[in-house]
């Protein structure tokens, strides 16, 4: 058991091997400003750390990837992996860090959607700054400081976790939304030749999740849906607008008047012309 804590203008770090629970403890803490081209490693640890640049840019690699960290980013060092980071020659950067090991880590990181996301970018940033900035600068002095240090860092998780189901949260509110988006296209443009391909480039998304979206929301697949409305205004162009079936055909989307045959007929168990000939009816799109 050992504590060591260091302080100078450009430099602060407090190393703790005190644990008040097994399942999660404060390993290190600390605050640099480095000079151009400062370095660490290559190194492994045995525990987690996760570094906040306040200031600058600087270089992070691991497993044979390397990222550009800038102003506003964390970037996480699992234990167990070789990395190496430096600092920007010309913008070097200036960063809080802290580490930390426990039975639960793995699972809070993972909550966070953090365990293979080694560089990000929180929303709340200023709120994450002040939190490292909190836990470097506790009085490691007073008796409680380990746990004050501690709470700091789980407020600091629930606000990852936060974040992680804000966008969980907005992209169900996407998904919504760009179905209903598509509906209202082919409503509109029914009668012109739309390919489920052209749909998914046109609202930016992959085609096979947009079959998945669909057919969760609307009950059939996003083909279906497209002859299911050019059916229905197919029913009202042959009751109400005097055009002929091929006509009705063209104005509805069947580029295959054969195909509009067999399709309305296997639908409503009748051909056009027979529809057209049964007694008045109202048609609702």
């Amino acid at each position: 058991m050992y504590e060591i804590e260091r302080k100078d203008p450009t430099f602060q770090i407090y190393v703790n091997a005190k644990r008040v629970t097994a399942d999660l403890a404060i390993y290190e803490c600390g605050w640099e400003r480095c000079n151009p081209n400062h370095s660490f490693g290559p190194s492994i640890r045995d525990y987690y750390l996760i570094h906040y640049l306040t200031k600058g840019k600087g270089y992070y690699r691991i497993n044979d990837t390397e990222y550009e960290v800038k102003t506003g980013d964390c970037f996480l060092i699992p234990p167990g992996v070789a990395n190496f980071y430096y600092a920007d020659k010309d913008d070097p950067w200036e960063y809080y860090w802290v580490g930390f090991h426990g039975l639960e880590v793995r699972n809070i990181l993972e909550s966070c959607d953090l365990l293979n996301n080694f560089v990000f970018r929180p929303e709340h940033g200023e709120e994450v700054i002040e939190i490292m900035k909190q836990i470097a600068q506790c009085d490691k002095s007073k008796q409680a400081s380990n746990y004050l240090m501690l709470s700091k860092l789980y407020h600091l998780f629930s606000i990852y976790v936060g974040e992680r189901s804000k966008k969980r949260d907005d992209k169900v509110f996407y998904q919504k939304d760009i179905v209903g988006n598509i509906i209202r296209y082919i409503q509109e443009n029914y009668a012109s030749d739309i390919k489920v391909n052209n749909l998914a480039k046109k609202f930016g998304i992959n085609r096979s999740h947009l079959y998945r979206i669909f057919k969760a929301k609307m009950g059939i697949s996003l083909q279906e849906y497209i002859i299911e409305v050019r059916l229905s205004k197919s029913r009202i162009f042959l009751k109400y607008k005097n055009a002929s079936v091929k006509e009705v055909a063209e104005k509805t989307g069947f580029k295959d008047y054969g195909n509009f045959l067999k399709t309305f007929k296997k639908k409503y168990k009748l051909t056009p012309k027979q529809y057209m000939a049964k007694p008045y009816e109202i048609v609702n799109e």
